[in-house]
């Protein structure tokens, strides 16, 4: 059975064709950690481009943009997580279930492991887009009952 780490914009992930900008290189990473006994399932998945910015932020900012957060979890907790577990040997434990994404990803990410504990027990967040919506994240953090639960990767930066 393997851990399984769900990542956000999953086009950037595997394809310098694909990506915007770089592509993270997540499958030559995903090669040397199973070099040392460590695997485990990337499920890369793609944003909606245009849509991007409503789809990762659960909150609406004063422009109107963003507030479609909560659906795309659902499709991700409700629809995406029972259909790996159908077609791969995941383990489907929370210890063993991550989430993780960078800017808009890594707002959704956060949002995501503070609010469904029960579902993710790691969140990896790379420079979170922590000021949309004028920082509506922190007031989530603050009424977060995590309880000691839980890793969480933040960084910012270059």
């Amino acid at each position: 059975r393997y851990a399984v780490l769900y990542m956000q914009d999953g086009q950037n992930l595997f394809s310098d064709a694909l990506a915007f900008g770089q592509e993270w290189q997540v499958d030559e990473h995903l090669a040397r950690l199973g070099a040392l006994g460590l695997e485990a399932i990337v499920v890369g998945i793609p944003n909606g481009e245009a849509a991007r910015l409503d789809e990762y932020s659960p909150f609406t900012d004063a422009e109107g943009r963003g507030g479609r957060g909560d659906a795309y979890l659902s499709f991700l907790i409700d629809e995406l997580m029972p259909a790996m577990a159908r077609q791969y040997r995941v383990t489907g434990t929370r210890e063993t279930t991550g989430i993780l994404g960078s800017s808009m990803g890594a707002l959704i990410s956060l949002y995501a492991f503070l609010t469904r504990p029960d579902v993710f027990g790691y969140v990896g967040a790379m420079s979170p887009s922590i000021w949309f919506a004028e920082a509506a994240i922190l007031q989530t953090a603050r009424a977060a009952t995590l309880d000691g639960r839980g890793r969480i990767y933040l960084d910012i930066g270059t």
